[in-house]
């Protein structure tokens, strides 16, 4: 009989739910065939994301210019996700949740330095970016968002907290996250351990905002006429901005496409 068991928990799909979770009142993002759950941002018909062999993954270079994001199509406001993903050499990617505006760039922003905040609504999140607290995703080995700052690295709360972790995150390699939020409470889980937690609406996280508004107007305003470090500038502000706001209770979760590969499966979600 413990043989028996033992096959039939090693052989179950990785994209189905346990007769346990489900009583748990867990449900599937993701059933490995099919995108029921998920809106493409900009768009359907997009080349930047492929199921593959029960996997979602983007693709690094995708034929299209839109549709470089997943959105889900619902919103949850108090929640547990878990999600098992890799990724690949010199990766970078995230899951963004309680998001709490959409920026529609507009060339003129690069000019002015000012922005419209837009709700993130389903329909604005599909033509915008997400401004959200991130669950960092990356090859901590060689990606150099992740090399510069622990704070950047796997299962950070992107730059905001650090993660506890025994190691590195290595490309190639397959692990397990997890992200409980009940109200500004927020928890950070990797391979079955807790590795950041703490208050998104606390003073302590709101004073790192802080230093990163002024970081992004500085990179903004010193940047002259070249664009790519005025626009960093101006995302780095408006997304501090938006988070030291913390005005949105609940939105969509937003899976994060920066032309590199990413895999996710086994994506299940519970309200709390």
């Amino acid at each position: 009989m413990w043989l028996c068991a033992l096959f039939f928990a090693v052989v179950l799909p990785a994209n189905e739910l346990t007769p346990a979770e489900r009583g748990a009142g867990w449900s599937l993002l993701f059933d490995g065939h099919s995108w029921a759950n998920w809106t493409l941002s900009q768009g359907a018909g997009t080349t930047w994301w492929k199921i593959e062999d029960g996997w979602m993954r983007s693709l690094p270079v995708g034929a299209s210019a839109e549709g470089r994001r997943l959105t889900t199509l619902e919103s949850y406001e108090d929640f547990e996700l878990s999600f098992t993903w890799k990724i690949d050499r010199e990766g970078n990617s995230g899951v963004k949740y309680r998001i709490q505006g959409a920026w529609q760039f507009q060339p003129q922003d690069l000019e002015t330095g000012a922005v419209t905040r837009l709700p993130p609504t389903l329909e604005n999140l599909r033509i915008s970016t997400a401004l959200g607290f991130e669950y960092q995703l990356a090859d901590d080995e060689n990606t150099p968002d992740a090399l510069d700052s622990p704070a950047r690295s796997a299962a950070a709360l992107y730059r905001l907290v650090a993660p506890r972790k025994a190691g590195p995150v290595k490309a190639g390699t397959v692990h397990t996250s997890r992200i409980k939020v009940v109200g500004s409470r927020f928890e950070h889980w990797l391979d079955g351990g807790l590795v950041a937690e703490g208050d998104l609406a606390g003073e302590g996280l709101r004073g790192v905002l802080r230093q990163n508004r002024a970081k992004g107007e500085e990179k903004f305003a010193g940047a002259g006429g070249v664009r790519q470090p005025r626009y960093d500038g101006l995302l780095e502000r408006v997304t501090a901005e938006a988070l030291l706001a913390f005005e949105v209770p609940g939105s969509p979760i937003d899976l994060q496409h920066h032309r590199s590969g990413v895999w996710f499966r086994a994506v299940k979600i519970r309200r709390l």
